[in-house]
Parts: C-alpha cells; structure tokens; sequence
C-alpha cells in the first residue's frame, strides 16, 4: 500500500500496463530503469535499456554500471540499431546479450564479457506515475505514462567480475 503525502493522488497503473507498449506519437520511447545497492556486501548497480525508437532512428541504448563501496565503477554503454524481437510485448532487449522480460516478477539478464549480472525483480506494490499533473510540461511532455515502483531485488554476479584486473573497471 502507498501512502501519498501532499495535495495530489498519484495516478496508478495496473499489472497490464507493465511491459511493452505500441509506438505512440512523436517523441515515442519506452525504457525500463533499475538502481540497487546492497549495503551488506557495498555493491550497487544502475542499467537501462531504452528504445527511443522516434528520435534516434530505431535504434536502442544500454546502460549497465556496478559500483562498489571501495569506488571502483564498471560501466558498459551501448547504442545499437534495434532488432525486430526488440518489441516483443514481454521483454525489452538491447542485442540479445541484455534482456529485461518483464511479467509477475521481472527478471535482468545482462550477459557482458567483463561483468555479467541476473536480476529479479519482485515489487512490492502497484506501479503508479509520481508527477502531478500540475508538474506541467514535465509530466505532459517528458515523462507522460512514467510509472515507478519499489520492490525487492535478488542478484546473481560472479565474483570473479569484482576481481577482473582486465575489465574495463574504473577506480
């Protein structure tokens, strides 16, 4: 259950909201975000993948970053033309090394040679949009059907990604 302080009740999205949805109007994208941090073992990661399909020219975007307590930051970025299954209706992908499925419980598969990582995802309550609509352009314009959601994240990383002296790490 949300508790919602302030002057405005946050719009909420049901379960079929969740996933991929048809190209719209220009300026269409969709993107799926996840941040986490574990302060037990001081790891935290940051990945998207976007498919801003209007404004780029089909193509697709990846961010996958884990960082550590210690301040060592691995960050892969990739900007790719985007393939046909790229819009299945339950998954995002950017090439088929970095996929997202989303349904009950997402699930995070980014398969990188240097730091390879497998995310669930469960959430812990219905999706909703954190703009008012009185936050003008930003919640019209910007971030119109952006919806959020906390939940519980369980992570698979080998080790040996934390110890690669060769992988693209920066301290």
């Amino acid at each position: 259950m949300i508790t919602v302080v302030g002057d405005h009740a946050p719009r909420m999205h049901e379960a079929q909201d969740e996933g991929r949805h048809p190209r719209g109007a220009p300026g269409w994208q969709e993107s799926v975000l996840l941040h986490w941090w574990d302060e037990r073992t001081g790891i935290g990661g940051f990945h998207r993948i976007g498919h801003e399909v209007e404004a780029t020219g089909d193509r697709t975007n990846l961010w996958h970053g884990i960082m550590t307590r210690d301040g060592r930051v691995f960050r892969r970025y990739l900007n790719v033309g985007a393939a046909s299954n790229q819009f299945a209706v339950d998954r995002f992908d950017c090439t088929d090394a970095y996929v997202v499925r989303t349904g009950p419980r997402t699930h995070w598969s980014l398969v990188d040679p240097d730091c390879s990582v497998e995310i669930d995802v469960e959430d812990f309550h219905q999706p909703f949009d954190p703009f008012p609509a009185s936050s003008g352009t930003l919640a019209k314009d910007y971030a119109s059907n952006h919806f959020e959601v906390s939940g519980r994240v369980t992570i698979a990383m080998p080790m040996l990604a934390l110890v690669n002296t060769s992988a693209p790490w920066m301290s």
